[in-house]
């Protein structure tokens, strides 16, 4: 059976960026979940829109502002007007959520439950009793683009330790963000070769729809959430 990776792509980059990183994923031939920001899908609705027709698209937050500083009706407005804004250029219900930085807390969690979320891709730090919510826990919390200007460590070096991650997690659910990833042709060859390796490895890139299904937790994707309880306005 193959190993699952869910790759997990948060988009907060500019035009440039994230044309070339869905260029680059295009090349790949991979499935890849996208989280968009809101203010970020509402300047690029056409990258948004065609990123929907082939991908999984959901949302993370409006303006990228970490959560944990935020009172409750500022956590609720930041992610209920980015899920929004995401569901007006798509056109379709969006069902699941990531939060910046993977920083969420007791509050987070009680609006994606009172908001309906079918999951969350957000609890690296934490551990909450999530309710209703799936889980799905990242494995790591960047992907290898920024070691490049960190510590000076060529493509091919940088992503073994990827490769050390897909031996030990199935899934392997890992970050992608368009601003490091295209930060050159360089950069964006290497993420290339990476998926082509994962592949060869006996790695499957699936979307979190049908990662859930398979566990039988199945949701209709044209059918829109609904709060469980009177959510915080």
């Amino acid at each position: 059976m193959a190993r699952q990776i869910i790759l997990c792509a948060d988009c907060e980059g500019t035009h440039r960026q994230l044309h070339d990183a869905v260029a680059a994923i295009e090349r790949a031939d991979i499935a890849v979940n996208f989280f968009f920001v809101g203010e970020t899908a509402r300047s690029n609705p056409g990258i948004v829109r065609a990123v929907a027709e082939r991908h999984q698209v959901e949302s993370h937050t409006m303006t990228h502002t970490p959560l944990r500083g935020l009172q409750p009706e500022a956590q609720h407005r930041e992610i209920m007007t980015g899920k929004d804004q995401v569901e007006q250029i798509i056109g379709r219900p969006t069902h699941g959520f990531r939060a910046p930085c993977h920083a969420i807390d007791r509050r987070t969690v009680a609006i994606l439950n009172d908001e309906g979320f079918v999951f969350d891709v957000s609890g690296l730090y934490y551990r909450y009793d999530m309710g209703d919510v799936a889980e799905i826990r990242p494995t790591w919390f960047r992907e290898w683009m920024p070691l490049y200007g960190r510590v000076g460590l060529t493509p091919r070096f940088a992503f073994r330790i990827f490769r050390l991650l897909f031996r030990l997690f199935d899934p392997l659910v890992i970050p992608l963000h368009p601003q490091y990833t295209a930060l050159s042709p360089r950069h964006l060859d290497a993420f290339v070769e990476f998926t082509r390796w994962a592949r060869d490895a006996g790695g499957e890139f699936v979307l979190i729809r049908d990662h859930l299904a398979a566990r039988n937790h199945a949701y209709d994707p044209a059918v829109p959430i609904t709060p469980r309880v009177h959510a915080i306005h």
